[in-house]
């Protein structure tokens, strides 16, 4: 017998795999590989079955990888604590350090998530999650006072800045850089701050990477701080 008649003879039966089990091998797949990595057809190997056999539950790669986003948004949802009877300020402070830490620690989330998925493609169960959870985050902002519209571009605000530091943090990894490189300190010094006063004792704030814990938590304090300061002027207002 050939060796891929052995291997045909050896794979599991049409009608063994389910829906679900794909999904859970590819979840698996991409945790170890990455996204860029994925292919059916390793797939197909790692479930010891043909490659055919998953296009009878998903009609291609995309649709399985859209799939995927949509099981990744829902294991978000399910690691973000709960931050019920929090003031609005410190909600937003712990709710941003949790999602920030949430992909940091399963960078599957996020390249599944922030770096692959535009909610356009997501499906209807997977938006109307979303905006479950974006109409709590709003509806904690409005308790405190805001104007629905302010607290929607809060959201959106610190929302784009939180996915802006984990995407920057992704591009540098996957760079190859180092923080501190010796590449970067002699181009640096090779910089003339003569004429250049500020930065020439500031400088070092442009780390390659940017988006440490430090700086994370600086600009958060900023955003929070700004929020602050718009709401005491609401309160302050005439006729509020």
């Amino acid at each position: 017998m050939s060796p891929k008649s052995q291997a045909e003879t050896t794979r599991r039966p049409r009608g063994s795999l389910s829906r679900a089990e794909i999904l859970q091998g590819a979840f698996a797949l991409v945790s170890d590989d990455g996204v860029e990595a994925f292919s059916m057809s390793r797939l197909a190997k790692k479930l010891d079955i043909g490659v055919m056999s998953m296009y009878w539950y998903f009609r291609n790669k995309d649709d399985l990888l859209d799939a995927l986003s949509d099981e990744a948004a829902r294991r978000f949802a399910e690691l973000l604590p709960d931050l019920s009877g929090y003031p609005w300020d410190e909600h937003l402070r712990e709710y941003f350090r949790a999602f920030r830490r949430i992909y940091r620690e399963q960078p599957v989330l996020r390249d599944l998530i922030i770096m692959r998925a535009p909610m356009q493609y997501r499906s209807h169960e997977a938006l109307h999650s979303y905006f479950e959870r974006l109409e709590r985050e709003i509806a904690v902002l409005v308790d405190a006072g805001f104007t629905i519209d302010a607290a929607a571009r809060a959201y959106a605000v610190l929302s784009i800045y939180a996915r802006g530091c984990l995407i920057n943090e992704r591009l540098f990894a996957d760079s190859g850089q180092e923080r501190n490189s010796a590449e970067y300190n002699a181009a640096l010094g090779q910089i003339d701050f003569a004429g250049m006063p500020y930065l020439a004792k500031v400088h070092g704030v442009w780390d390659p990477e940017v988006a440490m814990e430090g700086e994370f938590e600086h600009g958060l304090g900023l955003i929070i701080e700004g929020l602050r300061s718009m709401l005491e002027q609401t309160a302050k207002a005439p006729g509020t």
